[in-house]
């Protein structure tokens, strides 16, 4: 599996069809992105920490 995914894959991954809202949600909260020239990408192992770093706790959920 790869570990390094472009924008598009990362957006797959996590279900999401609209750039604004990844923008919104993952870029601007802080999600690390590796620049390649022109191109954006993002590690995997650095998704999944920024996921593991935003959960809420299902006794917060339930509020």
């Amino acid at each position: 599996m790869k570990n390094i995914l472009t924008i598009k894959e990362t957006m797959e991954f996590l279900s999401i069809s609209s750039y604004n809202t990844f923008k919104r949600n993952y870029l601007n909260q802080g999600l690390p992105v590796i620049s390649v020239g022109k191109n954006k990408r993002v590690d995997k192992e650095d998704l999944e920490e920024f996921i593991n770093a935003h959960k809420i706790s299902k006794e917060l959920s339930n509020s």
